[in-house]
């Protein structure tokens, strides 16, 4: 690895108008891990980048403008950036309207949209999304309750190896509140999180152990 030379012609492509290049050197200058964190740069360079539609520069952008120790704090301008992003089926972006929509701090609540953008997400595989169409399913407190739903989507997360949804499923078979108790099933999602030393999960199963 050479990063010296990875930033010189990275930077020969980015004076070409190579989006993607703005975009990487944005990155390194975000991040400041190969050179000196600088974030004006970092923003110049996504600015180009989003300029040519690049989808990754566009959620960058937008989450800077979120995010007030980046930038001065836009969400109109977050909003439109992450839009952007999102109608080329970025995850982050898709994900984050999901959020925005959902926990009504920045624009009005609205479900419908939250779990439009949520559902748009899981579709790219977006283990976090998925987790919390999950938990809106399951809790049922601005729409419906649905247990087959929220099963599902805390399946596809869990099969990402996310440990949250792979507790929660623990949850839902252990208690049998809303499906027919299952033991096997409970300590089965319990120990694919405990494999990944999720600490609840961990004390679900001895719980388990101790009382069964």
């Amino acid at each position: 690895r050479d990063i010296k030379k990875a930033i010189y012609y990275y930077t020969l492509a980015a004076n070409q108008n190579d989006p993607q290049a703005q975009y990487c050197l944005g990155l390194f200058y975000e991040k400041g891990k190969y050179v000196e964190k600088n974030i004006i740069k970092a923003i110049q360079y996504y600015l180009l980048a989003a300029e040519q539609n690049n989808p990754d520069a566009l959620f960058k952008i937008g989450w800077m403008y979120i995010n007030e120790q980046y930038a001065n704090q836009n969400i109109k301008k977050a909003l439109n950036y992450f839009l952007l992003a999102a109608k080329q089926n970025h995850s982050k972006a898709l994900f984050n309207l999901g959020v925005i929509y959902y926990d009504g701090k920045f624009v009005e609540r609205d479900i419908n949209k939250s779990v439009h953008y949520y559902t748009l997400a899981a579709k790219q595989n977006n283990a976090y999304a998925q987790f919390n169409l999950g938990l809106i399913y399951l809790e049922g407190k601005f729409i419906q309750r649905n247990i087959d739903k929220s099963i599902y989507y805390f399946t596809l997360a869990a099969k990402l190896n996310l440990v949250e949804a792979q507790c929660f499923l623990g949850n839902i078979f252990y208690d049998g509140k809303y499906v027919p108790r299952d033991i096997n099933k409970a300590i089965y999602y319990y120990m694919l999180a405990s494999d990944q030393n999720y600490a609840e999960a961990q004390c679900s199963l001895g719980f388990i152990y101790y009382e069964n």
